[in-house]
């Protein structure tokens, strides 16, 4: 028999330290380099003389920047100084559905796709407390680390790295992390509580 389309999602589904370390292995041959800055800059640059990169690391609202440094439309740029937006691009925590996700890979609970949500908050009601995390390995963070820096020189070439390279290594202690499913799943407790799941999960 084919695999449960169910299945099809989870099997598919990376950690955010999986996807760095693809990344990091080869970037410029990474399945997404292609929308990233740098080629999508080097893009337009072979068509129009000026191209403009607003700074990532700058206010959380660019919109100030964008319509009073690069787009140069002062009345805009008036009306926009004058306005308090909510920063909504605001993190997301995952872990839960990393962790559904991997429980469906390693066959402790079959749950189709529409599911892996509500088995992964059957998961967080349990109260698993502070969970065991993986981060990317040194070998990446070297890459990305050398990538980035390449990258801000690009675009930004009166800066030395400082701020950048602190930045990056404070996202080293928590969000360039992920959960460890592997040693999460390999205690009893866990892979009893997927394996005891039973339908309708959602």
């Amino acid at each position: 028999m084919g695999k449960h389309k169910g299945d099809t999602r989870a099997a598919a589904f990376q950690t955010l330290v999986e996807v760095l370390e693809e990344a990091a292995a080869n970037i410029t041959r990474y399945e997404y380099w292609p929308m990233y800055s740098v080629p999508v800059y080097d893009r337009y640059k072979k068509t129009f003389s000026s191209v403009a990169v607003l700074d990532s690391m700058g206010p959380p609202d660019q919109s100030i920047p964008f319509f009073c440094d690069v787009a140069d439309a002062p009345h805009m740029c008036a009306h926009v100084r004058g306005q308090t937006f909510p920063h909504t691009n605001s993190h997301v925590n995952i872990d839960h559905y990393d962790v559904a996700s991997a429980a469906v890979k390693k066959g402790l609970v079959k749950a189709p796709n529409a599911c892996l949500g509500a088995v992964g908050q059957s998961f967080l009601s349990q109260g698993a407390g502070e969970l065991p995390r993986k981060c990317i390995s040194k070998k990446a963070q070297d890459s990305l680390k050398s990538w980035s820096l390449d990258a801000e020189k690009k675009f930004f070439p009166d800066r030395d790295g400082s701020e950048l390279i602190a930045q990056f290594d404070q996202a080293l202690k928590g969000s360039l992390c992920s959960v460890d499913t592997d040693s999460l799943l390999a205690q009893p407790t866990w892979r009893d509580f997927f394996a005891g799941l039973s339908p309708p999960l959602c």
